[in-house]
């Protein structure tokens, strides 16, 4: 699939990207986005690998982040979050997760279900700084105006931000978006949005679109950091409602009557566990 995959690599100390012919590039800060304080912002938070971040996240309840399955599978399991922090990979609350639950069937050619969810080991204290976002009850409509956050670069060729930033975008019509990619299938669990020079690009992916104050969407892919051809592509929330509730089992999450396009099963991987978590990713697909 030639396209951008948001996720930032860690090995040791050192950051790097990593590069596959077959899989284009990868993609993930705002494009043609501002900075924004945390209060503004209070859902996002930071998935870091070895102290440094390497993808977005949302908080959707005390225990629980949402975030994107490419930021997990092929990774070691021992993840931290941070919350409440408009700084990269530093300041707010620190969190260890307890468990790492990919979508089953997410589809590292196609990017079909990049979902993912992580659950900490101790509840987040809500404050102004950081507190939950709802989940959207409806799926994303084309020209509705989403809002984008996240530490990733300006632009193919310009660097990482070290404040959070974030950045608005209509919804584009999911007909058009499957013409732009027309050798890569935009499916039903998929929304594009942002066309020219506001987009998500490297180190955004797994974070927040909210469309009139809800998670609307997960920061998946793309073709090339603000193209003016090519939408960014979103993994659609709504379609998971009742995927999240499953694992979650908190009231914060409502249930859908929609049936899901997508089994109810996932691959759950205990970070505590580190060959748990080798055995696990044997049946991964990995970026």
């Amino acid at each position: 699939m030639k396209l951008l995959y948001l996720a930032f690599f860690v090995v040791g100390a050192s950051a790097f990207y990593v590069d596959n012919e077959s899989d284009a590039q990868k993609k993930e800060r705002i494009v043609g986005g501002r900075k924004a304080p945390i209060e503004s912002l209070p859902y996002q938070a930071q998935l870091l690998q070895n102290n440094v971040q390497i993808c977005g996240a949302s908080i959707i309840s005390r225990l629980w982040i949402l975030t994107a399955a490419h930021c997990i599978t092929g990774k070691n399991p021992k993840f931290t979050v941070i919350t409440g922090s408009a700084s990269v990979s530093t300041g707010g609350d620190l969190h260890h997760v307890s468990e790492v639950i990919v979508h089953s069937e997410y589809d590292k050619n196609t990017q079909d279900n990049d979902i993912a969810l992580l659950k900490l080991t101790k509840p987040i204290v809500y404050n102004e700084r950081q507190k939950p976002i709802k989940l959207s009850t409806k799926p994303p409509n084309a020209g509705d105006l989403m809002t984008i956050s996240g530490f990733g670069k300006k632009g193919e060729d310009q660097g990482y931000a070290i404040f959070l930033e974030t950045a608005n975008m209509p919804v584009v019509d999911h007909e058009l978006c499957a013409r732009r990619y027309i050798e890569d299938p935009i499916t039903d669990n998929m929304f594009c949005a942002g066309v020219g020079p506001t987009d998500a690009c490297q180190g955004d992916s797994g974070g927040p679109g909210v469309i009139n104050g809800e998670l609307a969407g997960v920061v998946s892919a793309g073709q090339d950091c603000g193209s003016t051809y090519y939408p960014g592509i979103y993994t659609t929330v709504y379609n998971y409602l009742n995927w999240i509730a499953q694992h979650t089992r908190t009231p914060t999450v409502r249930l859908t009557s929609r049936p899901t396009t997508a089994k109810l099963t996932s691959i759950v991987i205990d970070p505590s566990n580190t060959i748990l978590g080798k055995i696990v990713h044997k049946f991964i697909n990995f970026i």
